[in-house]
């Protein structure tokens, strides 16, 4: 029993590739190249939080695609890929997509307080900035809506 646990365990770190893809919206002019890199580090803090502590993940398959995830490298990450998603429309359609999925997790990533500079005056104000879709990239039926994509320059 042993042995299949151990057998079962091997294969699947040989044949996943987990992978987040961040949705990054590229139809707001105030989101420049520093608050897009910002926003996808929140992106991907909230994947790891969601997994490790949110009480709505209890995927034993997810949590094993992250464990191997963080294992990529020695600085705790595995490959991420930012894709512009055009608009918030397009990308909640999208993640919508993922909604009941079993093996991917998926979610909106909103700014609260997201600055928005006019004149002298800048608001603060809550903003759906991007989301994020972690996944096996191996899964060609489940990477799918995620073709619809380039990458964000």
């Amino acid at each position: 029993m042993k042995k299949d646990k151990a057998e079962m365990k091997r294969k699947f770190f040989d044949e996943t590739f987990p992978v987040l893809y961040i949705l990054m919206r590229s139809d707001l002019a105030s989101l420049n190249a520093g608050k897009a890199m910002a926003q996808a580090s929140h992106a991907a803090n909230a994947m790891v939080y969601r997994i490790k502590h949110g009480k709505t993940v209890t995927n034993k398959h997810m949590k094993n695609m992250l464990n191997k995830w963080e294992t990529d490298t020695k600085q705790g990450f595995g490959t991420c890929l930012v894709l512009d998603c055009h608009n918030e429309s397009d990308m909640l359609e999208v993640l919508s997509y993922f909604t009941d999925e079993k093996n991917a997790i998926a979610d909106i990533i909103n700014d609260p307080t997201y600055p928005v500079r006019d004149g002298e005056i800048t608001h603060y104000i809550s903003l759906n900035t991007c989301g994020y879709v972690f996944l096996d990239k191996n899964d060609d039926a489940l990477c799918e809506p995620l073709k619809l994509f380039g990458l964000y320059k």
